[in-house]
């Protein structure tokens, strides 16, 4: 399966853009707080967009307890953040979408305690739970890349 890989840091850059983030009814339960992705350029992923190679991404966690947040592939650790307690928070960096066939997997790792990189890989290997670490939560992403024929936002349907 195809990797995302890290690039340099951003610091905040796509937040500047002011780019409003997708209308919570449309596109889950309301007040249901999840992971979100904004592509660089394009705005929040949704349902039936799709990646295209080179695309730097940023992923925002929901607001929750402070602590530590690792991003990986479900196989290997691509980076981690700090996040302050009741706040969303957007990754400091971007990762950049690789030119493999098939689509990405983002693994995301959330820690209300700092963990070693060997804990967060384990724990993205593991269930929902984080593998039984106290407190840990594991999000998997999903995220069709374009397939010959696809634009920004339309369903290979």
């Amino acid at each position: 399966m195809p990797v995302l890989t890290t690039l340099a840091l951003l610091l905040f850059a796509a937040c500047s853009r002011g780019d409003a983030p997708p209308d919570p009814a449309s596109e889950r339960a309301k007040g249901a707080g999840q992971v979100e992705v904004l592509v660089e350029g394009r705005g929040w992923f949704g349902a039936g967009d799709h990646l295209h190679p080179g695309d730097r991404l940023q992923v925002r966690v929901p607001p929750g307890p402070s602590g530590e947040v690792w991003l990986g592939d479900g196989q290997r650790v691509l980076g981690s953040f700090r996040v302050a307690a009741a706040r969303a928070t957007l990754s400091p960096f971007a990762l950049e979408v690789d030119d493999g066939p098939g689509d990405e997997l983002l693994v995301v790792v959330r820690s209300p305690v700092a963990i070693q990189a060997t804990t967060a890989r384990a724990a993205m290997r593991a269930d929902s739970k984080g593998g039984g670490l106290d407190g840990v939560e594991v999000t998997r992403l999903h995220l069709p890349k374009q397939r010959e024929g696809d634009e920004w936002g339309s369903s290979p349907h």
